[in-house]
């Protein structure tokens, strides 16, 4: 045993594995699977920075110049194919409104030499030039023209003409000249279908952006001191009202109060508010209030609002 030499293989052989590199591809796994999780923990890390969008924007908002005071209307509904037939009263109201309307721009003999229009760039129509319409000179497109305008030009709309009064225009202005093209019968359905012509409708007033906002402004603070009001009666009423312990949210039950309309009689506003319970801002416990405490809760609550939004408004006056 003694004279025996033991040979104890090594389990791993660093000799022969750097002798043969195809030992090392085992590794590789390994290697691959470092890199992806190093390159996600990258992508964690900056996640914000990789959304950013630095890339310009390709269209620039363009804003239109503040909206004009417009009064609505009700407008009839016209038959196109009759009223697209000119004869003398047609003419004779168009020439009235032309000049009333379109003259200052356009000039008294449609050749785009108004005294208004010499500022503008371009020049305003000259009707009796049938070159470079932007619509067209049949009937259909002169309306087209007239309802929606043309901004770039710096012509207005003036949808809220009465669709007869606007025919009527049309029909003036192709007295300027003699070769206005006629429109087919196809192109006069088409234009009473595009604006529902026929029909009529009803055109809403229109108001300058800056009033509007001014408006919108004023309501806000009007409906914060309602809401104030509320509030304030809701923490300070009675006892013998007993509503604050019947709510769960102070201000949705404000809101509620204030949505509910205080003309009617106090059943018909108690019902109102039981019925939106517990969504409403108050608890289910708000149905057990007697028609008495009902009572004082309505009045009490129109006298508050009325109270606080006319010593407000005098505050602001002052």
């Amino acid at each position: 045993m003694d004279n025996k030499k033991i040979n104890i293989e090594e389990e791993i052989d660093f000799k022969a594995v750097a002798k043969t590199p195809i030992r090392w591809f085992g590794l590789i796994y390994p290697f691959f699977f470092g890199v992806i999780i190093l390159l996600g923990l990258f992508y964690i890390d900056n996640l914000r920075t990789l959304e950013d969008n630095d890339v310009p924007a390709m269209i620039e908002p363009k804003w239109d110049s503040e909206l004009k005071t417009k009064k609505g209307s009700i407008q009839a509904g016209v038959v196109v194919s009759d009223i697209s037939k000119p004869d003398d009263e047609l003419i004779a109201i168009g020439k009235d409104l032309y000049t009333a309307n379109c003259a200052s721009c356009h000039g008294e003999e449609g050749k785009g030499d108004g005294a208004a229009g010499e500022a503008m760039n371009p020049q305003p129509r000259d009707f009796t030039n049938p070159d470079n319409w932007v619509n067209g000179r049949k009937i259909a497109e002169l309306y087209k023209t007239l309802e929606e305008g043309i901004v770039e030009n710096g012509m207005a709309a003036y949808e809220y003409l009465p669709v007869a009064d606007r025919f009527a225009i049309i029909h003036y202005v192709r007295t300027f000249a003699e070769d206005f093209p006629v429109d087919t019968d196809e192109e006069l359905q088409a234009l009473d279908m595009a604006y529902s012509l026929s029909e009529g409708k009803i055109t809403a007033n229109q108001i300058p952006v800056s009033k509007a906002m001014t408006i919108l402004e004023m309501e806000n603070q009007e409906f914060d001191i309602k809401v104030a009001a509320v509030k304030n009666f809701i923490i300070n009423s009675a006892a013998e009202i007993d509503l604050s312990s019947h709510i769960s949210c102070i201000n949705k039950a404000s809101a509620t109060l204030l949505r509910i309309n205080f003309n009617q009689d106090a059943g018909s506003f108690a019902r109102a508010v039981i019925n939106g319970a517990p969504v409403n801002g108050f608890k289910p416990s708000i149905s057990t209030l007697s028609a008495e405490e009902w009572y004082n809760i309505k009045n009490h609550l129109t006298t508050a609002l009325k109270n606080n939004v006319s010593t407000n408004s005098d505050s602001n006056k002052g």
